[in-house]
């Protein structure tokens, strides 16, 4: 499944989701890490059903990809806000 990252602004909601789960990083909120990318994902899988379990990995794996870990394996809110909001896209 493949998705195109929007082009419009950062929404409140990605602003939102960020900072839920970007946790692991101090100071919390400054960047998010793999686990944490993928328990959006769960997250929205469970209230979706749009993954199989067989599907999530690769699932995890291509989302994390498109928003652009840095050298650090991190990924900043510029590079997540907007496969986020692709993603919330790709839901609809």
């Amino acid at each position: 499944m493949a998705w195109a990252p929007s082009a419009r602004a950062a929404s409140a909601a990605a602003r939102a989701a960020f900072n839920k789960y970007a946790k692991s990083i101090e100071p919390a909120g400054s960047a998010m890490i793999k686990r944490e990318l993928a328990k959006i994902i769960r997250d929205e899988n469970d209230e979706f059903g749009f993954l199989d379990d067989n599907e999530f990995g690769p699932f995890v794996k291509e989302a994390w990809a498109a928003a652009q870990p840095d050298d650090e394996a991190q990924v900043k809110f510029a590079t997540f806000a907007p496969w986020y909001d692709g993603f919330v896209a790709h839901l609809d």
